[in-house]
């Protein structure tokens, strides 16, 4: 994991369980309270999963609440800290666009692994989407997509389709209507 990622997640946590549950968290895990993780820090996933299970047992949750949890509010996080990315006008572009973005990350960041995210409309309303990734966090994905429908104000209806070890296939149901809007350079010209 990149550090960018982790310290998202590390800012959550403090809003979510507070500063000492995050503190007593990190000296678990063997950072110090006052880490600032760089950006480009690669981060052991072996860590991130003592952070998750740290959290859980001070909170009394299980691993799927926590990680949901975190997806959920980091969207708010991220819509704060890259402000372009949300400028989208609805939930489906937003959603749609996530492959591309995920793209320059891997082009821009050495070493960078974010999931491969692709939808598929089916429907004026409908659409496939797919997540693929070696570390299957299903659960942060599915948090993600919740706080993405709570930030565009949208109700968005979620079905699994599939799932297997790295691979999810998801059916979505949105509120709005599906628009996908295209420009041609001759058009402008003209």
């Amino acid at each position: 994991m990149k550090g960018t990622i982790v310290a998202t997640w590390l800012e959550t946590s403090r809003k979510l369980w507070g500063d000492a549950v995050t503190a007593s968290i990190m000296n678990k895990v063997g950072w110090p309270e006052d880490k600032i993780f760089r950006p480009l820090e690669d981060v052991e996933d072996a860590k991130v999963k003592q952070m998750i299970d740290a959290i859980a047992a001070a909170t009394g949750k299980n691993i799927s609440d926590i990680w949901q949890a975190i997806g959920r509010d980091n969207v708010t996080t991220f819509a704060k800290n890259y402000p372009s990315f949300f400028s989208n006008k609805n939930l489906y572009t937003f959603l749609a666009s996530l492959y591309d973005v995920h793209v320059e990350i891997v082009k821009r960041i050495s070493g960078a692994k974010p999931p491969e995210l692709i939808m598929t409309p089916i429907s004026d309303k409908e659409a496939i989407f797919t997540y693929r990734s070696q570390r299957g966090m299903f659960d942060y994905f599915q948090g993600l997509l919740k706080g993405s429908a709570e930030r565009f104000k949208e109700n968005l209806k979620i079905d699994v389709l599939e799932k297997s070890t790295g691979f999810l296939k998801l059916k979505l149901a949105f509120q709005e209507p599906i628009v996908r809007e295209k420009t041609y350079s001759l058009n402008k010209w003209l």
